[in-house]
C-alpha cells in the first residue's frame, strides 16, 4: 500500500469512558492540532481540522487524516506530519509527568493537555498509546509505541498540571521599587528572538513576559548595550509591577535606574 506507516491513537480501557471525557479529549486533540499547524507554518497546505477516519471496535483505535487546502499541491507526506504531531503531544505529556517546572505552557495549552490526559485518569485499566502501525492492514503489520500513558502516569501528569495552573491564578498587582531584574537568558534563541521574559526574585522565581511603561525604558533595556555587554546579560534596578496577563502574569517595568545597571555572572544571579 502507498502509506505503510499509519499513525494511530489507541485507547485501551477496562473502565468505562464517559461521553463528556471522550468529547473533551477530541476537542483538545483538535485544539493542539490547530496550534501544531500554526507553529509549523502548514496553514497554506493543510486544513487545521483533524478528521477521524476510523474507530475500531473493542478499543478506541483512532486514525487521524489530514485534509489539504484546496489550492495546495499534495507534496508533503501526511503520515510524517501526523507522526510529528503525535511526538509533540507525547513529548509534552512526558515533560508534564516529570515536573511542571519543565514547561512554559499557557493556561489554554495546559487545559488542552489536561483534556488529553483525562481518559487514562478515570480507571486503572485505561491506557492511551500513541502508535505507528507499519504495513497497516497487512499480515506483517507491526506496532511501534511512541508513548504510553497509564493511570499512574496520568495521575502524576494531572497533579503537575493542576500545580502549574495554580501559578496562573488571578494575581493582585504587586508593586516593588528599586529591585533587581534580569533577563531569562534561556528565552533568547533563534526560534523566538523577541520573546522577552525576565525574572525579579523579589516577586517570584518564575520568568514572566515583560512590558514597558514607555519607549524610553524599552529602548534602554532591549535595544541598547551598556558596560560593554549585551543588554540580555545585564542586571537592572527597576520599579516593577506584577500584573494580570491574558494567560498568566506579566511584569511591567515602570522605571529603570540607569546609573545602577550592573553585570553579574548568570550563576550568581
Amino acid at each position: 500500500m502507498s502509506n505503510p506507516k499509519q499513525p494511530m491513537i489507541k485507547v485501551q480501557y477496562s473502565e468505562s469512558i464517559s461521553a463528556k471525557d471522550l468529547g473533551t479529549y477530541f476537542s483538545c486533540l483538535n485544539n493542539e492540532f490547530k496550534a501544531f499547524i500554526k507553529d509549523n507554518n502548514y496553514q497554506d497546505i493543510f486544513v487545521d481540522q483533524l478528521s477521524i477516519r476510523e474507530i475500531k471496535q473493542g478499543s478506541l483505535e483512532i486514525f487521524p487524516v489530514l485534509e489539504y487546502v484546496a489550492s495546495a499541491l499534495p507534496l508533503i507526506d501526511q503520515a510524517g506530519v501526523i507522526i510529528d504531531f503525535f511526538n509533540s503531544l507525547s513529548s509534552g505529556l512526558r515533560l508534564l509527568e516529570q515536573s511542571p517546572d519543565k514547561v512554559d505552557y499557557s493556561q489554554k495549552k495546559l487545559a488542552n493537555y489536561k483534556g488529553l490526559n483525562g481518559l487514562s485518569v478515570a480507571g486503572d485499566g485505561n491506557v492511551i498509546n500513541y502508535n505507528i502501525v507499519n504495513n497497516y492492514g497487512t499480515p506483517n503489520e507491526k506496532v511501534e509505541i511512541l508513548s504510553s500513558f497509564n493511570n499512574a502516569k496520568s495521575k502524576k501528569i494531572e497533579k503537575n498540571i493542576n500545580e502549574k495552573l495554580l501559578e496562573y491564578k488571578k494575581v493582585e498587582n504587586t508593586v516593588s521599587h528599586a529591585v533587581v531584574f534580569y533577563w531569562d537568558t534561556a528565552r533568547f534563541n533563534k526560534s523566538k528572538p523577541f520573546n522577552y521574559k525576565g525574572i525579579c526574585r523579589n516577586i517570584s522565581p518564575n520568568p514572566y513576559n515583560v512590558i514597558f511603561d514607555d519607549e524610553k525604558i524599552k529602548n534602554y533595556m532591549i535595544r541598547e548595550s551598556h558596560l560593554d555587554k549585551p543588554w540580555q546579560d545585564l542586571c537592572y534596578v527597576v520599579d516593577i509591577e506584577l500584573m494580570d496577563g491574558k494567560s498568566k502574569p506579566v511584569y511591567k517595568i515602570t522605571k529603570v535606574y540607569e546609573d545602577q545597571t550592573f553585570y553579574q555572572e548568570s550563576d550568581e544571579k
